[in-house]
């Protein structure tokens, strides 16, 4: 009986806030092909619109790749330097195919009685 009650309130509770809620089907992007793009660093989340997250994540390559170059004499801090930028590298590759999928999520509906007001 329990699971049945804590089951319902939970159906209640999800569709209780999922009503107004719409997808903009123009701003939907592909997630084949954000994560294709970002195999070249920051193109993937210039594909979805980040341009934040491009500038961020090119920055982080090139003064990661510029540490790598300068510490060549330095085995362990050129290894770290170089795992850096993997991490870097391939939590762009995640980041442009997450939020790719990301642009289908549905977002609530602005009440038109808003808009109207706000003019």
């Amino acid at each position: 009986m329990k699971v049945f009650v804590i089951t319902f309130i939970v159906c209640f509770y999800f569709n209780l806030f999922s009503q107004d809620t719409f997808i903009d089907s123009t701003n939907i992007k592909n997630p084949s092909i954000a994560w294709k793009l970002s195999f070249i660093p920051g193109l993937g989340q210039f594909y979805n619109g980040e341009l934040i997250k491009t500038f961020f994540i090119h920055s982080a390559l090139r003064i990661s790749r510029d540490e790598i170059r300068i510490r060549k004499y330095s085995i362990a801090k050129r290894n770290t330097w170089a795992w850096w930028f993997f991490g870097i590298y391939a939590l762009g590759i995640i980041d442009a195919y997450v939020d790719s999928h990301l642009t289908s999520f549905p977002v609530k509906k602005q009440n038109s009685e808003n808009q109207d007001n706000s003019n």
